[in-house]
């Protein structure tokens, strides 16, 4: 019997998965299945730290009932249930929770989400089952609370329970030198089982180099995981020799970007880290995040030698404006010249689109969306509309101005908690509301990927038949289904 559980949460009412990675927010855009990395390293930091009686539970992508869940709890009878969570399904998540003090009261369960200090209400005070929630960096005040037999004064950086009453501990645990936290427990996963429409083969498995972002976007997530900390080269080389001999033959790099070194930099880290690629001659296919501004031909081509098949970039906005406003500390012309050369060099390409910026306007929108069908052409694109994610500039600029409905909860695929309504007075710019976002939002994925020319083109060089089939289906439910129920 295993002594720990971390548990991946099912979401058996809804057909789409559930984004729950480094402080993901929200339901996935298809049919993908993503190994769930956070529990994998908080496995391998265990075990490095002498508990080795702990098994991992990808009850989401296994498709588990609560039932099920329920069932696989209980064989193990274990001490505690570690389980991830994001903010907008947390009335899901927390059934981890409700299902552990059924199996057995005395199941401490511990809630652990890189955001969890971004929820606009106590979460222990609404989730009665839950007896701690992690602030932030989470790995430290696991062990923490596994080692001092779950007493919560002992242990910093957490929510806890004292008698009824919900204390939050000062102080965060950061994990500075991230080679602490040891190899990832891929291990306990059913590696096989995963899988992405831009991979080339499998197993699949996801590695992270850094934690946080070079830069700081307005509403970006990364405020929970900065400031920027790197692996040694050496650590990630270490994971990947691990992941080789489990048979692995797809690396998804999961980092904010990879490079994490912008091009006015001697970019040491990258260099050396391809350079060592090389040097193992691993045999894996990869893809990873990029900002344009952290990439050049030089760095591309070293890329290309190694492995890399599709890059995907945060493109975002074609007005230098909207950029600004974001804090993206990019610019148009180096966002097109990113694209130009990846795909020059050969690489797929996935460009980000956030919607919904400060100086957004339908106009903006629709010329965005075309900008990137017809300049950038990429191979694959999402359209999501921004999160005001608590904590964040753009938050703070929604609520100062009255646009933020504060008792709702943001995901990127619905329609957003604010609106632009009565910008007239306030800048000048035209009304812009929350249906008109998302119904703008979903056309764009229609115009983009239901082209004739792209449908032919996609089914002429696909890995996988099969896959593709299902996640056009998947796409259509979605994004043409899907919204006519939202907006009506």
């Amino acid at each position: 019997m295993a002594r720990i559980l971390l548990i991946e949460p099912p979401v058996p009412e809804n057909p789409s998965k559930v984004m729950r990675i480094i402080g993901s927010i929200g339901s996935l855009k298809a049919a993908v299945k993503y190994p769930p990395h956070d529990l994998t390293v908080l496995g391998g930091f265990l075990r490095k730290n002498g508990i080795e009686d702990f098994e991992i539970i990808d009850a989401l992508n296994l498709n588990y009932s609560w039932k099920r869940l329920k069932y696989e709890i209980s064989k193990e009878n274990p001490e505690a249930v570690v389980f991830t969570c994001t903010i907008p399904t947390l009335d899901n998540d927390t059934k981890v929770a409700e299902i552990a003090k059924e199996v057995n009261p005395e199941i401490k369960t511990i809630m652990i989400n890189f955001l969890m200090e971004t929820c606009r209400y106590n979460i222990l005070e609404r989730y009665k089952d839950v007896d701690f929630a992690c602030i932030r960096d989470y790995e430290i005040p696991v062990l923490n609370l596994i080692k001092n037999n779950y007493d919560g004064r002992k242990v910093k950086g957490i929510y806890y329970r004292d008698n009824g009453r919900v204390v939050r501990n000062a102080g965060c645990e950061y994990c500075w030198n991230l080679d602490e936290l040891g190899i990832p427990a891929h291990d306990k996963l059913p590696l096989r089982i995963y899988e992405d429409h831009i991979i080339k083969r499998k197993p699949m498995a996801l590695v992270l180099c850094s934690r946080g972002c070079v830069n700081q976007c307005h509403h970006c997530t990364s405020i929970g995981l900065n400031p920027l900390r790197t692996r040694s080269v050496e650590s990630v080389i270490e994971e990947l020799r691990f992941l080789e001999s489990l048979g692995v033959k797809e690396i998804t790099f999961w980092d904010c970007e990879l490079p994490f070194e912008r091009n006015n930099t001697k970019q040491a880290w990258i260099k050396k880290f391809l350079r060592r690629i090389k040097e193992e001659k691993f045999d894996f296919t990869m893809s990873c995040n990029v900002r344009s501004d952290c990439i050049n031909y030089e760095i591309l081509k070293l890329m290309k030698s190694v492995g890399f098949h599709t890059l995907k970039l945060g493109a975002d906005s074609c007005f230098q404006h909207i950029l600004d406003n974001m804090n993206k500390n990019e610019t148009v012309e180096e966002i097109e010249r990113a694209a130009r050369e990846i795909k020059e060099l050969g690489f797929k390409l996935l460009t980000y689109c956030t919607l919904g910026h400060r100086g957004e306007t339908a106009e903006t929108m629709r010329a965005t969306i075309k900008w990137v069908t017809h300049k950038l052409k990429p191979d694959f694109t999402t359209f999501s509309i921004a999160v005001p994610v608590k904590g964040t500039v753009f938050y703070n600029y929604l609520k100062e101005y009255g646009y933020l409905n504060e008792d709702a909860e943001g995901d990127p695929n619905a329609p957003p908690t604010y609106d632009y309504l009565g910008r007239v007075e306030k800048e000048g710019l035209p009304d812009l509301t929350s249906k008109e976002m998302y119904k703008i939002a979903m056309w764009g994925y229609r115009y983009f990927y239901l082209r004739p020319s792209y449908i032919v083109r996609r089914l002429l060089t696909t890995n996988n038949l099969l896959f593709d089939v299902k996640n056009g289906l998947y796409f259509i439910l979605r994004y043409v289904f899907e919204p006519l129920k939202r907006v009506v």
